[in-house]
């Protein structure tokens, strides 16, 4: 499943799609998991999305989040324009994905430092049953 990199303009961004990543797959990432058995998995997804369990925590607000599993980035040459960017993610025309991600976080996915993308919500029409 294929996702389009939307580099906001806040921190000096583009303000247009940088680039593509696929999304292989969905972590569920419940906050309260930080605390109980499953503390060693939240750490981990946390780890690999390159936030703090305080960033988490303040983020998510009480409310399970998703982690975007992320591979085969790739950087486009020449940034493409975006009519009516996404303020975090939308469905294109095609039923692809364009997310928005900040510029800071661009450069760590295109460097290979942070796997996972966490959000509130997820793609439900990419996701057969069985694949979170």
């Amino acid at each position: 499943m294929i996702a389009y990199i939307y580099e906001t303009k806040n921190g000096g961004g583009y303000g247009k799609i940088v680039g593509e990543m696929v999304i292989q797959r969905i972590y569920v990432m419940n906050p309260l998991e930080l605390f109980d058995e499953n503390k060693a998995y939240m750490e981990r997804c946390l780890k690999l999305a390159c936030l703090t369990d305080h960033n988490f925590l303040e983020y998510a607000n009480g409310k399970t989040c998703y982690g975007w599993g992320i591979s085969s980035v790739t950087r486009y040459k020449e940034p493409e324009e975006c009519d009516n960017p996404p303020q975090s993610w939308k469905y294109d025309r095609d039923d692809n994905v364009i997310i928005s991600i900040s510029p800071k976080w661009v450069e760590k996915i295109f460097n290979g430092e942070k796997i996972i993308e966490v959000r509130k919500s997820y793609p439900k029409r990419w996701i057969r049953k069985g694949d979170k």
